[in-house]
């Protein structure tokens, strides 16, 4: 067995302020490293940081144990902020940002907040809830530093027993409930995290724990204050295993904290772990057979138990190979939870509140040196959870989990006395989860409860009953959620019932609840039909899933997220879909798109290799003056500066697919040449909002580019279509289904011609004279003209001379038609849900086709000339003028007139 070293002051030696320890070094090695955010910052630099917030807080003149709620981003700043109010004497509540906004108005409340510093990123969040005076005054950081600069530094403030935080869990009344942690609790734990992980100041540790989660105190503070490093990055790096572990290996961080859900996908992920000295599993039950594998991921492993009224850790196992003897199994549901930390206490008794015989099932209590004050305003359950039992006379915590302890003291970890659950390292009573369903008025009753996910890790599921007549969709109740309580707390999956299923003693069988959602869930989900018209990717996709997710049931509008999916398959499907696809996906693409017919065009989009122009332009600027964004038109008509000067009201740009001195673009599909031209728009304007434009052949194009930025997660202001060419085969946005637009398509040459030798065998007398007729008419189908045409403009574009010159086709369009068909022939033109303006010449089959692409928002028009006459007075001037009301611009800006080499016309004749 190995014990946990009794080192350190015992009891007592915490009465400092945790600030304080951390200036201890800051002034012992100020060129050291501290944090690496962006850059790298020294101990000096944070020093100076926190003591200008300190001086910044100093003129609001809050008394001792004052709390100031933090709202900012996680930055080097953020780290500063905590330092300074714990300096200053105050508290500090930390608001998740990504949290619903009413959820951080009650636990400013719940806290009694004096102060909310927050910064500009997230000031707007509370801005209309300050309006309306629910809330402290609020002071921006960057102003804070500015209102303390005549100040002097003051000596910081005691620390030991007054309070340092409070951090706010899921609570069994409904509502969030308070823990308020006091120095002296959190000075023990960094002093015995430092013993365990053996801390040197060349230790660098990975931080990516929310503040408003209790692990954050070691992964910040513990470097901090024994003059090691941290990197800090958000929590959103544990979504990409690659780039986690590439972080990891960049910086040299050889510490790292990871719940046993995230611990199991990088371990799944097939990317080699870099050298780490200390590896933790914390804040949720850890599988045996996963703590076997961790055991061999660092020189250290350990497997840290504790809840955040106990601050962070009270007990702990090694998982190392180094750790021995092998600690027998005795749970099937966790690895040993351990034995007590130093200063701490731990004991499993029975209903009674008797201590219990080793190897017997019992209620684990704990106590000692890192037991918080207790719960914030809220003294009845502080009496409650925390007793002092007679048998001893210490104060004791009562943690609501089954453990048993065998002969050498180590503890097992058994279950739940209550019905708490624990998804992937967050606490949820399921109350709380209740009380926000039941806040719907079409929902009378609900029930949440835990599932197994088919990727391994419990989901959340939930029952509703309808009131009469009621019901919302369950996409609808989710959405409802998200703006009542964290993410985490949303449940995955929802059955409807009639009624809840009770015991015999009147209680909600939840039981009943997890059965009555999974063979809801296997009812309601048709199998995969092998006969589904889909792509390869979609084709694949589904086999994807229905491996990931554990089920055969998966069809193009399979919901990930409702199948039982989660963050951490999510994180396991997109390692494949990178693996098989080549598509490598963002963290938050799933929740963008988690219908897979729409991840699966999302992956499509981003398979497109941009074609190599080699550095040539396809965008040049025809008017460079104008508000606002400006307008990317492919295929615009040269001829609109001299028929009407440009009246859009913006700037506006000429995307082309021929250029002097290069000819035609030489792209396989429209796809691959919008992500070409996208890489070309983002290096003029390098974020949203985008405006782009399109004739012709240019709309389909337009509609690409339009739909691959949406896929890159950037803002589409306007798609403008200006009488746009039809597509080949489109996806109906009404149906879902591909739909060809007309007869584009006839029997292959090779096709044709095997009919025709066919016919000659068999009557050549008859056949010979009807072949004679038909050679022109192949010829015409084999687009003969249209190819001359097609390389005699291409070869002088690419060799401009005046031999060339000679061979260029005094009618261009047949050369462009060409260009046209090469592209669009594999073209499926898909759903485009965002803002568009789409003008036509006419009413008639275009128009109807692409009423059917695009959204019933879409605003659609016609100004009545031919195709080409749409550059023309008046019709020219008509357009003009409906794309600067979109725009919400006027006035008449002169075209530019340097670019007629390098714009030619491109309009195409209607197909």
């Amino acid at each position: 067995m190995t014990r946990v070293p009794e080192t350190g002051p015992g009891q007592t030696g915490f009465d400092g302020n945790l600030a304080k320890w951390f200036d201890n070094q800051a002034q012992s090695n100020p060129d050291a490293i501290a944090i690496i955010d962006d850059r790298a910052r020294t101990y000096d630099q944070l020093r100076r940081r926190m003591m200008a917030y300190t001086r910044g807080l100093s003129t609001y003149d809050l008394q001792p144990e004052s709390t100031v709620a933090l709202l900012v981003s996680r930055d080097f700043d953020m780290v500063a902020l905590m330092l300074a109010i714990l300096w200053c004497g105050h508290a500090y509540v930390p608001i998740d940002p990504d949290d619903p906004v009413d959820r951080g108005i009650g636990i400013l409340n719940a806290a009694s907040c004096a102060l909310v510093v927050t910064d500009a990123t997230h000031h707007a969040r509370l801005k209309t809830a300050d309006a309306a005076g629910w809330l402290p005054p609020l002071v921006l950081n960057g102003a804070m530093i500015k209102m303390g600069e005549d100040r002097d530094t003051f000596v910081c403030a005691p620390g030991g027993a007054r309070l340092a935080y409070i951090l706010f869990t899921s609570g069994s009344t409904g509502v969030p409930k308070g823990v308020e942690v006091e120095h002296r609790q959190v000075l023990h734990i960094l002093k015995a995290a430092g013993e365990l992980f053996d801390f040197r100041p060349s230790d660098r540790y990975l931080a990516v724990a929310t503040i408003a989660f209790d692990i954050s105190l070691v992964e910040l503070f513990l470097p901090l204050v024994n003059g090691g490093s941290l990197l800090l990055r958000s929590r959103t790096l544990l979504l990409e295993p690659k780039r986690l572990f590439s972080e990891l290996k960049q910086h040299d961080v050889n510490i790292v904290q990871l719940g046993p859900s995230s611990w199991s996908v990088m371990l799944e992920s097939g990317v080699e772990i870099p050298p780490l000295k200390v590896a933790i599993t914390t804040g949720e039950a850890v599988a045996p057979d996963l703590a076997e594998r961790l055991g061999r991921v660092a020189d250290i492993v350990w497997n840290l138990y504790g809840p955040t009224e106990t601050t962070v850790w009270v007990t702990g196992q090694r998982l190392d190979s180094k750790a021995s003897p092998t600690t027998p199994v005795v749970s099937a549901i966790s690895a040993p939870i351990g034995i007590p930390l130093p200063r701490c206490t731990a004991i499993v008794v029975d209903e009674a509140d008797r201590p219990v015989q080793y190897g017997s099932i019992g209620e684990l209590m704990i106590g000692g040196a890192g037991l918080a004050r207790g719960y914030r305003d809220n003294p009845e359950l502080t009496v409650t959870k925390y007793v002092t039992l007679e048998s001893g006379g210490q104060r004791l915590y009562r943690t609501g989990d089954l453990v048993s302890r065998d002969a050498n003291g180590i503890i097992h970890y058994h279950g739940r006395i209550d019905d708490q659950l624990n998804i992937r390292g967050v606490r949820i009573e399921p109350r709380e989860v209740e009380t926000a369903l039941l806040a719907l008025p079409e929902v009378t009753q609900a029930a949440a409860t835990w599932f197994v996910t088919p990727a391994g890790p419990r989901g959340l599921c939930c029952a509703i009953v309808w009131a009469p007549g009621q019901s919302l969709t369950f996409d609808e109740v989710q959405n409802c959620l998200r703006s009542k309580i964290p993410a985490a707390m949303v449940p995955s999956r929802f059955v409807a019932l009639k009624n809840l299923p009770l015991t015999a003693n009147g209680k909600v069988d939840r039981k009943s609840v997890r059965d009555a959602s999974i063979a809801n869930h296997r009812d309601e989900v048709p199998v995969i039909n092998d006969a589904l018209d889909v792509t390869d990717t979609e084709g694949r996709l589904l086999s994807i899933w229905a491996n990931v997710l554990g089920t055969k049931t998966v069809t193009l509008d399979t919901h990930f997220f409702a199948e039982g999916g989660d963050s951490l398959s999510a994180i396991v499907m997109m390692m494949y879909v990178e693996k098989s696809l080549g598509a490598k996906m963002g963290p938050d693409a799933i929740a963008k798109a988690p219908r897979l017919r729409d991840f699966a065009r999302t992956v499509e989009i981003l398979r497109w290799q941009p074609v190599d122009l080699n550095n040539q332009k396809t965008i040049f600027p025809l008017v460079e003056e104008g508000d606002g964004p400006p307008l990317f038109f492919s295929n615009i008509d040269q001829k609109l500066g001299r028929s009407a000067p440009w009246k859009g009201g913006c700037p506006l740009y000429a995307i082309v697919q021929w250029a002097h001195g290069r000819g035609f673009v030489k792209a396989k599909s429209i796809q691959q040449l919008a992500a070409a031209q996208i890489r070309e728009i983002r290096a003029i304007q390098n974020s949203g909002p985008y405006r782009i434009g399109g004739y012709s052949l240019g709309g389909l194009i337009a509609l690409e580019i339009a739909s691959q930025l949406h896929a890159l997660d950037e803002e589409v202001e306007l798609l403008f279509l200006l009488d746009p060419m039809s597509p080949v085969q489109y996806r109906s946005a009404q149906s879902g289904e591909t739909v060809e637009s007309h007869s584009y398509q006839s029997p292959p040459f090779a096709e044709r011609l095997v009919r025709q030798l066919r016919n000659l065998v068999r009557d050549p007398v008859a056949s010979l004279p009807k072949m004679g007729s038909k050679t022109m008419g192949e010829l015409r189908k084999l687009r003969v003209w249209q190819r001359l045409a097609y390389h005699r403009l291409d070869l002088y574009g690419r060799y401009p001379s005046r031999l060339t010159s000679f061979l260029v086709p005094k009618n261009r369009w047949p050369a462009f038609w060409m260009m046209a068909q090469q592209l669009a022939r594999s073209y499926v033109a898909q759903q485009y849900k965002g803002a568009c303006l789409a003008v036509f010449h006419d009413q008639g089959g275009r128009y109807e086709i692409w009423q059917s692409i695009l959204s019933e928002t879409a605003e659609l028009a016609v100004v009545e000339a031919s195709h080409l006459g749409l550059f023309e007075e008046p019709a020219v001037n008509i357009w003009m003028d409906l794309v600067s009301h979109v725009v919400n611009a006027s006035g008449d800006i002169p075209l530019k007139t340097d670019t007629s080499e390098a714009v030619p016309s491109t309009q195409v004749p209607d197909s």
